[in-house]
């Protein structure tokens, strides 16, 4: 159950996804492996209100965090998309770790070559 600060945003993209890759995603987000379906209702740049769906943790510990290449993603997604530049900073602000697979660590950086 959701009990956050109804005053507190997120800034993202919003997809449209084929039902046919619903599946898949659901599998590479962990749905039902420490990751719930949420129905939300989303606010779009125009002001248009959308429902959507949002994959969210079941359960979190304060004190993981993210591996460095994961935190990577987030912020090169960020700049993508034009998020404001004191959002891009408290994203890039985020503790992350060094993750200890070297390989998977490569393989993740490497999307971006």
């Amino acid at each position: 159950m959701f009990t956050g600060n109804p005053e507190d945003f997120v800034i993202g993209a919003l997809f449209e996804i084929p039902r046919s890759e619903k599946g898949p995603l659901d599998k590479a987000e962990g749905l039902g492996f420490g990751y719930d379906e949420k129905r939300v209702t989303v606010t779009d740049a125009l002001g248009n209100s959308v429902d959507a769906f949002t994959y969210c943790a079941t359960s979190t510990d304060p004190s993981l965090l993210p591996h460095s290449w994961y935190l990577n993603h987030v912020i090169v997604g960020a700049k993508e998309i034009g998020v404001p530049a004191d959002y891009l900073d408290a994203i890039s602000a985020t503790p992350s770790q060094k993750d200890p697979d070297r390989e998977r660590d490569a393989r993740e950086r490497a999307i971006y070559d």
